[in-house]
């Protein structure tokens, strides 16, 4: 039982994807900090005829140290039409925008009212248009000791869920959080994701990684899962 970890990231980039449809589990860690400062967990980058572009999804209480399950969308959803215009000005030609984007503005017509769930939800969608079979769990609703730190944190999650394998980051972040022989103790073997991002044809000229996975997806439609796992090892 391969299990991952992940903050819920907006229109995530796709490394996290990658882990995802590696990962038999893959637990949205929803109820960890919300950062003060800019983070992808409230935006994603996509690509123009100009250069990439960040889309910002609006926030309440950015300020207030609440856990990113308790963060409130702001009421106004002026920015929900400026999202999907701004994807169909920039993704209109590409071969398979028409394929995913009415799921996708369907989706965002629901009531959405913290950015948790907007986020969790968006990943589901993404995910089935990779086929991924990934199942998909909030930390939030599995139970957990109140003050655990954040080692412990993850060490009860993988445990709670019966992991044999853990899949991890080697960026700093998860590297925090790291301690191998905690894990063996366990019977868990780490895994670090060793992800070697794809080169693939994009609109718009030169290419430009690390934009959200949409990007992949209008370009590439079916193929995008395979391009994502091409060259992955870990």
């Amino acid at each position: 039982m391969i299990v991952s970890i992940h903050q819920p990231n907006y229109l995530p980039w796709l490394g996290f994807f990658n882990k995802l449809l590696r990962s038999d589990i893959m637990v949205i860690f929803d109820n960890v900090q919300f950062p003060r400062g800019k983070t992808v967990i409230s935006r994603t980058a996509i690509k123009t005829p100009t250069g990439s572009q960040w889309l910002t999804v609006p926030v309440k209480g950015k300020s207030e140290l609440l856990p990113i399950r308790e963060v409130q969308l702001v009421e106004n959803q002026a920015w929900v039409r400026k999202h999907l215009k701004s994807l169909e000005a920039n993704y209109g030609r590409a071969p398979y925008f028409a394929r995913y984007s009415p799921q996708l503005a369907g989706y965002y017509q629901g009531e959405h009212t913290c950015l948790a769930e907007l986020n969790s939800g968006l990943i589901s969608l993404l995910a089935g248009f990779l086929g991924a079979t990934t199942k998909l769990v909030r930390a939030s609703e599995l139970q957990q000791e109140a003050n655990a730190g954040g080692l412990d944190r993850i060490l009860g999650i993988c445990r709670t869920l019966g992991a044999t394998e853990y899949l991890t980051g080697q960026g700093a972040g998860s590297q925090r959080y790291m301690d191998e022989e905690a894990f063996k103790k366990l019977g868990i073997k780490v895994v670090f994701q060793d992800f070697v991002h794809p080169v693939y044809s994009q609109l718009w000229g030169e290419f430009i990684p690390k934009l959200s996975v949409l990007d992949l997806l209008f370009n590439h439609g079916p193929a995008a899962s395979g391009i994502l796992l091409e060259r992955s090892s870990g």
